[in-house]
């Protein structure tokens, strides 16, 4: 099945449920970054970008080259990336950037890193420490927005690997969306929080009456920062799949799902929901396939229909239920 590049879906408001004002969707990397790309290059006040992976190749080198030349004409530039989904990133980009008048942080830096950036220090050893023990707390978040109207979201990587134009048909396939609207405000109160030391949060809850990450149950936006917020998630996606009616359509990278997702699943598709899950053949994560395998036998039986994406690596993460949809960077894991 072949889809279109993009789909441009403006939705409308219906009663009180909150619409995002316009939604572009996009079904692969080039172009999602093209847009991006165009959108940095149009950008009067500000930009925040958050990503896991920004690699160091020319598709990386790309966007730094947009986003400098945004910081020179006036916008101000934020990034945060992961230390370990970016490692190194620091030493190739941070001179450029600095120049630029651009600001970047580097989400939970790995121990050893963060000592080759400043040294030796036996003051700092509270931090090293402290480094030590949030390795395992990473930043898997993949957004950007611009002037705090606009933002591009979905599970795309800052990495060409998406790009057909350069890898063609062993280009992941992923999803990706440009989204505007009032509850973008929301993914730029989830990047301050992470930006901003612990004096500034304070001084920003006080300025914004206390907004929190714990957005209203309406929001538009999920966030996954929090153990409490996890859960949450969690149990909202499984009384949703309780009460699905026609259809539940799950794309996901990882699929690892716990007893409750997959008793919901089988009890969804027992009661002639039209459950389908498309899973990749063949992964990132060497083992991956072959866990998510494991679970196939019990849906099967409950008569879930399950799908291997054949043609490259499948990077997407989506799930459809009745006219509901949600789409990010959460895996169907532990995570």
């Amino acid at each position: 099945m072949t889809f279109p590049a993009k789909v441009k879906n403006p939705v409308p408001a219906q009663g009180n449920e909150l619409r995002w004002e316009s939604e572009e969707l996009f079904f692969d990397g080039d172009t999602f970054f093209t847009s991006l790309k165009s959108a940095i290059a149009s950008a009067e006040r500000s930009i925040e970008l958050e990503c896991y992976i920004f690699s160091q190749d020319s598709l990386g080198t790309e966007i730094i080259e947009a986003l400098c030349a945004a910081a020179k004409r006036g916008v101000q530039v934020r990034i945060m990336v992961d230390g370990i989904g970016s490692l190194g990133w620091g030493p190739r980009y941070s001179e450029q950037l600095n120049q630029a008048g651009a600001s970047y942080r580097i989400f939970h830096q790995v121990p050893w890193e963060w000592l080759r950036m400043h040294g030796p220090n036996p003051g700092l050893l509270v931090s090293f420490i402290e480094l030590l023990t949030r390795l395992n707390k990473r930043n898997h978040r993949k957004f950007c927005i611009i002037d705090e109207r606009t933002a591009f979201i979905g599970s795309m990587n800052i990495w060409d690997v998406h790009l057909e134009s350069r890898h063609g048909p062993d280009a992941w396939r992923d999803t990706g969306a440009r989204i505007q609207g009032d509850e973008v405000i929301n993914l730029l109160t989830a990047f301050n929080i992470v930006w901003f030391t612990k004096r500034q949060k304070l001084l920003y809850f006080l300025r914004s009456r206390g907004r929190r990450m714990l957005f209203p149950e309406s929001s538009l936006v999920r966030l996954n920062s929090t153990r409490k917020l996890r859960r949450k998630n969690y149990l909202g996606l499984i009384s949703r799949i309780r009460s699905a009616k026609h259809r539940l359509w799950i794309t996901n990278s990882y699929f690892v799902p716990h007893g409750a997702l997959l008793r919901a699943l089988g009890r969804a598709s027992a009661r002639n929901v039209d459950v389908r899950i498309i899973v990749p053949s063949r992964s990132d994560v060497i083992f991956m396939p072959w866990v998510t395998a494991s679970f196939y036998q019990g849906l099967l039986k409950k008569g879930v229909r399950i799908f291997e994406y054949q043609k490259s690596v499948l990077h997407a993460k989506s799930i459809i239920i009745d006219d509901w949809t949600i789409l990010g960077s959460s895996n169907l894991n532990y995570r």
